[in-house]
């Protein structure tokens, strides 16, 4: 049956089976390149938002500070204010009183 020209379909069955196997093989080198490839630019990408995290850390902690220095800021110039406010009400109290003396002092000034 070698007549039959088998033994040359087989020949290239076989070379077409090898065929396809470095072609499968050159594939999937392919892909393992590309997969690296995207494997070291989410490395790089990792790389960057660490850093960034880091500095929104930092930020984050230094508008904490500034946030609790404008909270006691706040609170001091509360506190002034109404320290100012009860001033201002003795003030018009001694206002409206020596207001009171110098009416009361016209209205005997008059009677003289």
């Amino acid at each position: 049956m070698a007549g039959d020209g088998r033994p040359n379909i087989e020949k290239k069955v076989s070379h077409g089976k090898r065929a396809r196997t470095a072609i499968s093989i050159f594939d999937i080198k392919h892909l393992l390149v590309d997969i690296q490839i995207q494997i070291a630019s989410v490395l790089i990408e990792n790389i960057a938002l660490r850093t960034e995290i880091e500095e929104m850390k930092d930020s984050a902690h230094f508008n904490e500070k500034e946030f609790k220095d404008l909270k006691d800021s706040l609170q001091k110039t509360k506190n002034e204010n109404k320290t100012l406010k009860y001033l201002l009400g003795d003030t018009r109290k001694e206002f409206k009183t020596a207001k009171n003396n110098i009416t009361n002092q016209r209205e005997e000034a008059d009677q003289l």
